[in-house]
């Protein structure tokens, strides 16, 4: 009868002196926030990445855009009355070389800026024309009824550390475009 007791008393000895035990607390609370760092750390990773990789997309457009608006008219396939361009002609191809590599005769497949832009038909080459008919622009353009405008736009998939880690898709898309007066001749 009286080892009852006296196995109360040890539990209840013993259970006290797990609720003031402090050791292990530092690691309890390390456990807890551990998952918010790690969101904290990839989502500025991602962040970081999706900034340098948007400005790099930006700059190849507007360098490859620049490229074709000083190329020749002849070879682009430029019919400045109708204000269209061959979409197939060489100097539309190295420019979205030039957009997805930084070189006229990269290719996309081994030579891309972004390990994961390398769709040359993500890049489209579009002409607008300015009606001029009326001599409202002169100098270079005195006597010129269609001024030719050249737009490159390209599509891209950004892919988000997550989406690797996790096995998911990208998840977030930016269109960036740039225009230039065409100039080439």
């Amino acid at each position: 009868m009286h080892l009852v007791p006296h196995i109360f008393k040890t539990w209840s000895r013993e259970a006290g002196a797990f609720g003031r035990c402090r050791r292990g607390i530092a690691s309890l609370e390390f456990a807890m926030i551990l998952p918010l760092m790690a969101v904290l750390l990839f989502g500025t990773i991602d962040v970081g990445r999706l900034l340098t990789d948007y400005q790099l997309v930006s700059k190849s457009v507007r360098d490859a855009t620049r490229f074709l608006a000083r190329t020749d008219a002849t070879a682009l396939g430029l019919d400045k009355t109708a204000c269209t361009i061959n979409n197939t002609s060489m100097p539309v191809t190295e420019a979205k070389n030039l957009a997805l590599t930084g070189m006229i005769d990269g290719d996309p497949n081994t030579d891309a800026l972004l390990g994961y832009w390398t769709d040359p038909t993500s890049i489209t080459v579009t002409p607008t024309c300015w009606d001029n008919s009326g001599g409202t622009y002169s100098g270079f353009y005195a006597g010129v009824d269609n001024i030719p405008i050249i737009t490159m736009q390209a599509t891209v998939s950004f892919p988000f550390l997550n989406g690797w880690i996790l096995d998911r898709g990208p998840t977030l898309t930016f269109d960036l475009s740039h225009q230039e007066i065409f100039v080439g001749e």
